[in-house]
């Protein structure tokens, strides 16, 4: 018997036991393992963040006070800032020193902390900044408690999908196989309830 293909927030087993498919078989393990991979992957899109954390590399626009990153919660201790333009170059440490800007973790945002003029921005110029950050949901300081919210949220959607399925059907239009994207319509709105906590509206 073949090892299922866990997911990060919710294992083959754990779905089988809620489906109350014969937790003993394997008969199940590829198509749940798959489900499971396009609920997590469903979450991603519809949030826009990642579950597992991972190393970027972006350049933003100047002439703005914050710059969001697009993955949160971040480390302080991986971000580091270059202005393209060489007036200013620091990794954390020296901003935190020189008060270049502060880091908001949890919110994956950086505020210039230091005037130009008048205003805290950040100094004017097409990609002019140059930021490299770790960013995921796992970082965050309540992971254990996430990861159990939205595990319930993706066994939702697993079951959603595995319950309105033909196994015997050969094509999708016959109700079988996995759709490579299930529209948001089709998620189940308790399920929207969740994600939508965890999606940055901009």
């Amino acid at each position: 018997m073949s090892t299922p293909r866990d997911g990060v927030l919710l294992s083959v087993d754990q779905a089988k036991r809620y489906l109350q498919v014969d937790e003993d078989g394997d008969d199940w393990d590829e198509l749940i393992a798959d489900l499971i991979e396009e609920a997590e992957a469903s979450f991603e899109g519809y949030t826009g963040n990642r579950l597992v954390a991972e190393d970027e590399t972006m350049y933003f626009d100047g002439e703005v006070h914050a710059i969001v990153l697009p993955y949160w919660p971040i480390k302080a201790s991986s971000v580091t800032v270059t202005d393209t333009q060489g007036t200013v170059s620091a990794t954390d440490d020296e901003a935190f020193d020189t008060d270049y800007y502060r880091i908001e973790e949890d919110l994956g945002i950086l505020y210039r902390t230091t005037s130009i003029g008048s205003r805290k921005f950040w100094g004017a110029g097409k990609e002019r900044w140059k930021i490299e950050w770790t960013g995921g949901l796992n970082q965050h300081r309540e992971w254990e408690r996430i990861k159990l919210e939205l595990r319930g949220s993706v066994r939702d959607w697993v079951a959603n999908v595995f319950l309105n399925m033909n196994p015997s059907a050969e094509g999708e239009s016959d109700g079988g196989g996995i759709s490579q994207q299930v529209k948001v319509t089709q998620i189940p709105p308790r399920v929207l309830a969740v994600w939508d906590r965890y999606r940055r509206v901009y």
